[in-house]
C-alpha cells in the first residue's frame, strides 16, 4: 500500500471518529427539564397606580432622569469600576472552563517523536595479520521514530455533552452576574449623586437658616436694649442659632463622604477632586410602564443567573446518571521507526484499540452522586423560587413606598407653607408686644426642621424611583454592558447551550 493511501486511510479514520463525536453525544439518558416558567404562583399584574402618561423604562435606566452629569458618571463607572472588572475576569474564567469541558467531545490527537543513538565498543581478540594485536569492534544500534496517537471516548449516553452543557450554562450565568454587578454599580452611583445634591441643598438651606436666626437674634437684642424684651429671649435665640450652626458640619461630612464614595466607585483614589456641577434635583420621571410579573425572569440579570445555574445543575444530574453506564473509548496509534532517517517510512505500525469499561461495584458511590445532584436541583429550584418572590417583593415595595412618599411630600409642602405663615404671624405679634418670644422660637424651630426634612424626603422620592427601575431590571438590561467591557472581553463569544437532540 502506498504512503498516500495509508495517510488517506488514516485521515478517513479521524474524520469518521469526529463525525461519531458529533452524533453519538445525543443519546441522553434523562429528559431536560424546562424551568422557564416561574416556580411559584404569579399575579397577573403589579399593584401600580393608574397613569395615562406611563413611559417605558430606557435600557440605560438612569437616562430617565435626563441629566448629562449622571449619565457621564454611570458610564465612567461601568468602564472603570473595580468590582465590575473582577466580574468580567470571572466571566473569562468561566468561558475557559466551558471550553475545557467541551474539548472531551472531540478526538484528542498527539504527536510524538524521538531518536535513540547507541554505540557499543568491544575490545579484545587478535588477528592473523598482526598476531598479538588487540582488536576493537564498534557497533551502532540507532533508532528514529515518530508517531501519531488519537484517543476518543464515544459519548454513548451524553455524559460529556451534559458536562459541557452545564459548564456553558454556568458561563452564561457568570455573564448575568456581571450584568447584575453593573446594575448595582449604576444604582449606587445614582444614589450617591442624589445624595450629593441633597447635601448641597441642605448646606444652602442651613446657611440661610443661620442667617435667619441671626436676624431674629438681632431683633431680640434690640428689644432688650429698648426694655421691651428679656435676657431669656436673647439666650434662647442664641441657643437656636448655635443649634442650627451645629447642623453644618454634619451636612459637610455627609457631602464629602458621598463624593469620596463616588470616586472609589469610579475606580479613582478618594482625593475629593471629583468635580460635580449638579445643584438641584432632577424632575421625577413619568411613571414607568410595568411589565407583567412573570417577565421579571427575563428582565433581571440576577434571576437570569439563578435560572442558568438551575439548568446547569439539571445537566449535572444527566451527567451523573450517564456515569453509571458503560463507557467506550477508542485509541488509534500510527508509528514509524527505522535505524536511519532516510528509511523512516519503510516500516509502519498501525493499531486500533477499543476499550469498554462498565462500572460493576463501587460501593454505591455513583448512585449516591445521582441522588446528591438531584437534591441540588431541588435546592436550586427552591433558591430560584425565593429569588423570584424577593424580586416581586422589591417591585411591590418600591411601588408602595413611592405612592406613600408622594403623599408625604405633598403634606410636607403644605406644612412648610403653614410653618412660614406661622413664623411671620408670631414675629409680627412679638414685635408689637402682643406675644412672648417663645411662640416665635417654637414656630422658627418647626419651620427649619420641616424645611430640612422636605429636602431629605425629596431626595428619598427620587431614590425610591431609582430602586423601582433597578427592581424591574432596568429597561431589560440584556447585553447592555458590551460597550463597558474591557476590549479583550468584548470579543469573547459565550458558548451556546447545545440543543437537546431528538432520540
Amino acid at each position: 500500500m502506498s504512503q498516500h493511501r495509508r495517510w488517506h486511510r488514516y485521515l478517513a479514520v479521524i474524520l469518521a471518529l469526529t463525525g461519531l463525536s458529533a452524533s453519538s453525544s445525543g443519546c441522553r439518558v434523562t429528559a431536560r427539564h424546562d424551568f422557564s416558567d416561574p416556580p411559584v404562583a404569579v399575579p397577573d399584574r403589579f399593584r401600580s397606580p393608574e397613569s395615562s402618561d406611563a413611559a417605558p423604562v430606557p435600557l440605560e435606566w438612569w437616562a430617565a432622569f435626563g441629566d448629562d452629569e449622571l449619565d457621564h458618571l454611570v458610564r465612567e463607572s461601568l468602564e472603570r469600576n473595580i468590582d465590575l472588572r473582577v466580574a468580567w475576569d470571572r466571566l473569562r474564567q468561566s468561558v475557559a472552563e466551558a471550553r475545557i469541558a467541551g474539548a472531551a467531545l472531540l478526538p484528542q490527537v498527539d504527536v510524538n517523536g524521538g531518536a535513540s543513538l547507541t554505540r557499543t565498543v568491544q575490545h579484545g581478540g587478535t588477528t592473523a595479520t598482526f598476531p598479538g594485536a588487540r582488536v576493537r569492534r564498534d557497533e551502532s544500534d540507532d533508532q528514529y521514530f515518530v508517531g501519531l496517537g488519537l484517543g476518543y471516548e464515544v459519548d454513548l449516553w451524553g455524559r460529556i455533552a451534559a458536562q459541557r452543557s452545564a459548564a456553558t450554562l454556568r458561563a452564561q450565568a457568570t455573564r448575568e452576574d456581571a450584568e447584575a454587578t453593573a446594575l448595582l454599580v449604576s444604582g449606587r452611583i445614582t444614589d450617591l449623586w442624589l445624595t450629593v445634591i441633597e447635601q448641597r441643598a441642605l448646606r444652602r438651606l442651613v446657611l440661610e437658616q443661620i442667617e435667619t436666626n441671626r436676624r431674629f437674634l438681632e431683633l431680640t437684642e434690640l428689644r432688650l436694649s429698648l426694655g421691651e424684651g428679656s435676657a431669656l429671649d436673647v439666650m434662647q435665640q442664641r441657643q437656636q442659632t448655635a443649634a442650627t450652626q451645629s447642623e453644618l458640619p454634619v451636612v459637610e461630612s455627609a457631602l464629602e463622604a458621598a463624593v469620596l464614595q463616588l470616586e472609589v466607585l469610579l475606580g479613582r483614589p478618594p482625593t475629593q477632586r471629583l468635580v460635580l456641577t449638579a445643584s438641584a434635583f432632577p424632575d421625577l420621571p413619568p411613571w414607568p410602564e410595568l411589565p407583567a410579573p412573570a417577565e421579571l425572569c427575563g428582565r433581571r440579570p440576577d434571576l437570569r443567573a439563578a435560572l442558568r445555574r438551575l439548568e446547569a445543575t439539571d445537566e449535572e444530574v444527566a451527567a451523573a446518571v450517564a456515569d453509571r453506564l458503560p463507557r467506550l473509548a477508542i485509541s488509534l496509534d500510527y508509528d514509524l521507526s527505522a535505524p536511519h532517517l532516510g528509511r523512516l517510512f519503510e516500516r509502519e505500525v498501525t493499531s486500533l484499540i477499543g476499550n469498554f469499561v462498565a462500572p460493576l461495584i463501587d460501593g454505591g458511590r455513583r448512585r449516591a452522586e445521582v441522588e446528591r445532584r438531584q437534591s441540588l436541583v431541588q435546592q436550586s429550584l427552591g433558591a430560584f423560587a425565593q429569588s423570584f418572590l424577593d424580586a416581586l417583593l422589591e417591585v411591590e415595595s418600591a411601588i408602595a413606598r413611592e405612592r406613600h412618599q408622594r403623599v408625604l411630600i405633598d403634606r410636607l409642602r403644605e406644612q412648610v407653607d403653614l410653618a412660614r405663615q406661622t413664623v411671620e404671624e408670631s414675629r409680627s405679634r412679638y414685635s408689637n408686644g402682643l406675644d412672648s418670644f417663645l411662640s416665635v422660637l417654637t414656630a422658627l424651630q418647626s419651620l427649619q426642621q420641616v424645611e430640612r426634612r422636605f429636602v431629605t424626603e425629596s431626595r428619598r422620592l427620587l431614590t425610591i424611583r431609582a430602586e423601582l427601575y433597578r427592581a424591574l431590571g432596568g429597561g431589560g438590561w440584556t447585553r447592555a454592558l458590551e460597550p463597558s467591557a474591557p476590549r479583550e472581553l468584548r470579543e469573547i463569544e459565550l458558548p451556546e447551550r447545545p440543543e437537546e437532540p431528538t432520540p
